[in-house]
């Protein structure tokens, strides 16, 4: 059965920073008198929001508890970016050593066994983060679901990249935060405050600029036989929806169970999905000596590191996922910064004023978009 809230939650649960995710309290009076306890402890200072899910047998009614006074909610806002700060240099980090790998083993390849890598690394930590195993059917649906969208929102961005011109398809696929964002308050009825939105979608202009290489496009377009820009918008738009459809089930999951164990059921469903859709997507994934590279090592620690930040950091609020999602999504900036480092490259003016105005958006959440 799902509880209301996870052993971790209890443990952790602090004034003015504690999510409690309640199920119907007729059929939970437990779960009933933990709830009550905390928002009596909470008083005045609390504001709280209801989603309503609804599941095959019943449904459950997740109440956020998010706090209201100044250092509270500073210190909300702050752990939120950091941590998505931290998910967006592992995973841009990951994406710019995937570059190497993917040429000697492909795409297909390096995708799968960086999920493979990943996966053992969140299994060696459970000793270590000990999370609650009690999942009821609703939750491990959703989370299964999440993990095979995840897996096809890979293909489905890669397909994009191999098809299309990059510098089209790329801003495009960003747009992933943007999906996040409609599909939480759709989905989970987050609540965002206006300023918040303004500063969101001020980073997701940032980020769309950064991956917009206009040198590379006007390239593309002077060239005898141009292609045409518009191959791999088609794949690039639903790799961006997936991800959002995705991140949506991982943070319906952490309200209810914990952020830990649907990092792991995430990436696990994920690796079975590559190594199943293999053959009928006519890939090769037989184990070598290159698919299990110092590099994929190297990959799957920093993409389980990112993947548990963002996790964390989707734990901190109510509102937090559409945030983490948007400060995630400046991973793009990271790979530019190693482009600059170790290939030379220059970004364009386009690419420098995505920088300021992701940056920007940043310093807006966490001093205006409270």
């Amino acid at each position: 059965m799902i509880r209301c809230v996870s052993d971790a939650a209890r443990a952790s649960c602090k004034k003015g920073s504690c999510l409690v995710s309640l199920i119907h309290k007729q059929s939970n009076p437990s779960c009933s008198a933990f709830f009550d306890k905390a928002l009596a402890s909470e008083g005045e200072s609390t504001a709280i929001s209801a989603s309503i899910f609804m599941s095959p047998s019943d449904y459950s009614t997740a109440l956020k508890l998010e706090p209201t006074e100044p250092a509270s909610v500073l210190r909300m806002a702050t752990l939120t970016v950091l941590f998505g700060l931290t998910a967006a240099f592992c995973w841009g980090s990951s994406d710019y050593l995937s570059r190497r790998q993917s040429e000697k083993v492909g795409t297909y390849k390096t995708v799968v066994y960086a999920h493979v890598m990943t996966l053992v690394v969140l299994l060696a930590l459970i000793p270590v983060l000990r999370p609650a195993f009690e999942v009821g059917p609703v939750v491990a649906l959703a989370l299964t679901a999440a993990g095979l969208v995840n897996f096809l929102a890979f293909i489905l961005l890669y397909r994009a990249f191999h098809k299309g011109v990059v510098s089209v398809v790329a801003p495009v696929a960003y747009t992933f935060p943007v999906a996040t964002t409609v599909l939480s308050i759709v989905l989970l009825g987050i609540a965002l405050s206006a300023s918040s939105i303004v500063a969101i979608a001020w980073i997701i202009a940032g980020v769309l600029l950064l991956s917009t290489r206009l040198s590379e496009l006007r390239a593309s377009l002077a060239r005898k036989g141009a292609p045409n820009v518009t191959v791999g918008i088609g794949s690039a738009v639903g790799a961006s929806v997936f991800f959002g459809i995705a991140y949506v089930g991982l943070g319906y999951s952490i309200a209810l169970v914990g952020y830990v164990l649907p990092t792991i059921i995430l990436r696990g469903v994920a690796t079975a999905a590559g190594f199943l859709l293999a053959p009928l997507l006519k890939q090769e994934v037989r184990p070598s000596r290159s698919a299990f590279s110092n590099t994929i090592v190297v990959m799957g620690i920093l993409e389980a590191i990112g993947f548990l930040a963002f996790s964390y950091g989707v734990s901190q609020g109510s509102s937090s996922l559409p945030v983490i999602a948007a400060v995630s999504g400046m991973g793009g900036a990271v790979a530019a910064a190693y482009g600059l480092v170790f290939l030379r490259e220059r970004l364009e003016l386009n690419q420098v004023i995505g920088v300021f105005l992701a940056l920007t958006g940043v310093f807006f959440l966490l001093y205006l978009g409270g």
